[in-house]
């Protein structure tokens, strides 16, 4: 650049595509509505990557896939184009979404504005997107993106309070390290060197429960690690093997003060049992096991799901086993991120989160069970603890429900929200199971109804009951008030005419009409009206 020039600044942004929400039917198939949802990711009228196909939904949750933006300006321009995957024709348009990367900075910078008084800022890495129609065809819903930055993004392998944290999945011991600290450029921050103990620092939005004083004292459990439904363990099956175990002692002095990758990678990697046998010098493959410890310890920021068996009996883990792949179990999930494992309960106080924290495989109200690694999901401390804080007013205690809302369900959102795909489905097939069935007892003349629409009726029933009840009560009263009235006027009327026959019986006269006055002198007249008759009353009052 010339002298009066100014150099744009150019930086590396990701971009993943999370999900959709109420996108438009483009499959007409009678009753059944569907769409086969896929998105595009294009800069500059250059196609950067794909998302896998989902199949029959209007509110897909695509695979994970991170798409790689180098070199981008705060003029860049970002489409994702959303379009219905057919066979035998052209693919339907369902709209698309644009945005300049430099919106987003500016975004970024007025959020850290706010929160100044935070040693690191919480950014939200994820965002909605109304879709845009694009030509003719019709589009609605919305589109949640990840938009990540280069600079954001923790190291690959993690820092230095993440080796003992993946030398539990691995197996291997942690990389040595010294007690002095270095002073180059690719140091640790001291807001990372909180260690697993503590979280992270992360804000933690319900205490954690307190420690069963009934149950016994539980041994630690190893974990039973296997791969997700999205973890591809290909890749790392053909990675090269490091050249020796001397070489790679030689970095981890320097790699593992720094935060950076190489020197964990290494040393797991070397302490990987490679099977097979060389020909010709080739490296041989990596087993399964072996291959997905090597994800783990390339990652930046892996993520692992944990099932629980509910509870502590023995009953209901052996259940569990019998019925896993048929209709699923009675478990308990947490997601764990950045040593730090997340899961959501009921509680009886209004307004407070259920989402609760603790440290990793030990919920103290459930027996561990086993553990999946879901992914890298690529994001800091910072941007996992603004994800919680924003899901933490969704999540509330009062709000559990044992099939629709419950600690499965949250663990499903969390990893949608992280950009690691959804849990496997046989942690919720029992749940989802009892859901369908509650709502097919849920019938109003013949029609069936979900439970919302059958619980907001059945109050709007009892309403008018209650109405009518007080309305009958109310006629009940005034109908008690008017027989009282005509007993009181019957009895009153009878004594009337049993005091007029003994006086007659008697011999004495009635009173004159004018009156006649008392011993107290006051004049005492006769009403010459007649009183009722005490038998058309009695009628009266039985009719």
């Amino acid at each position: 650049a010339g002298a009066g020039e100014t150099t744009t600044p150019r930086r590396v942004v990701y971009v993943r595509v999370l999900q959709g929400s109420e996108l438009a039917a483009c499959d007409d198939y009678g009753v059944h509505r569907k769409s086969d949802p896929y998105a595009s990711v294009v800069v500059d009228g250059h196609v950067v990557g794909k998302t896998a196909v989902v199949n029959n939904s209007l509110d897909p949750v695509f695979p994970p896939r991170l798409f790689k933006i180098a070199e981008a300006t705060p003029k860049t321009r970002v489409v994702v184009r959303l379009k219905d995957y057919d066979v035998l024709s052209e693919d339907d348009p369902m709209g698309e979404v644009r945005f300049v990367v430099g919106d987003i900075e500016k975004e970024r910078r007025a959020s850290a504005l706010t929160q100044s008084a935070t040693p690191k800022p919480h950014h939200h890495p994820n965002k909605w997107f109304n879709l845009v129609p694009t030509g003719d065809s019709p589009s609605s819903g919305r589109l949640e993106l990840a938009i990540l930055f280069e600079d954001e993004l923790p190291a690959p392998g993690g820092g230095e309070g993440a080796g003992s944290r993946r030398a539990s999945y691995t197996g291997a011991r942690a990389p040595p390290t010294t007690a002095t600290t270095s002073s180059s450029p690719s140091s640790a921050p001291d807001h990372k060197k909180t260690g697993a103990a503590s979280g992270g620092g992360l804000p933690e939005c319900a205490p954690p429960p307190p420690k069963p004083t009934l149950t016994p004292p539980r041994r630690k459990v190893p974990p039973k690690l296997s791969a997700g439904p999205h973890v591809d363990l290909k890749e790392a099956k053909n990675a090269p093997r490091p050249p020796d175990a001397a070489s790679t002692e030689e970095n981890d002095d320097d790699d593992s003060q720094g935060g950076g990758g190489g020197g964990l990678t290494a040393y797991l990697l070397s302490s990987l049992s490679c099977v097979g046998t060389t020909f010709g010098g080739s490296t041989p493959k990596l087993s399964d096991d072996d291959a997905l410890k090597a994800l783990i310890a390339n990652a930046r920021t892996p993520v692992f799901v944990h099932a629980y068996d509910v509870g502590h009996s023995k009953s209901i883990a052996r259940l569990n086993r019998a019925t896993e792949l048929v209709v699923g179990g009675a478990f308990h999930a947490a997601i764990e991120v950045h040593g730090r494992e997340y899961s959501f309960g009921g509680c009886a106080q209004p307004g407070r989160s259920g989402i609760f924290s603790c440290r990793p495989r030990r919920c103290p109200m459930h027996s561990y069970r086993e553990s999946l690694y879901l992914g890298d999901c690529c994001l800091s401390e910072g941007h996992v603890a603004a994800i919680v804080t924003a899901m933490a007013g969704d999540w509330l205690g009062a709000s559990y429900h044992i099939l629709r809302k419950n600690c499965v369900s949250f663990s499903r959102a969390f990893a949608v929200e992280l950009g690691v795909g959804p849990i496997p489905k046989w942690l919720y097939r029992l749940a989802n199971a009892g859901a369908a069935l509650a709502d097919a007892y849920c019938t109003i003349d013949g029609t069936p109804v979900d439970e919302s629409t059958a619980s907001t009726l059945e109050r709007l029933v009892a309403d008018q009951a209650a109405a009518k009840r007080d309305v009958a009560s109310l006629l009940f009263d005034h109908a008690m008030a008017v027989r009282l009235q005509r007993a009181f006027r019957a009895r009153q009327a009878a004594k009337h005419q049993a005091e007029k026959r003994r006086s007659r019986s008697l011999g004495v006269s009635a009173p004159p009409p004018g009156g006649a006055e008392d011993e107290c002198g006051e004049s005492t007249t006769t009403s010459t009206k007649r009183p009722p008759s005490a038998s058309s009353d009695v009628r009266t009052l039985f009719a």
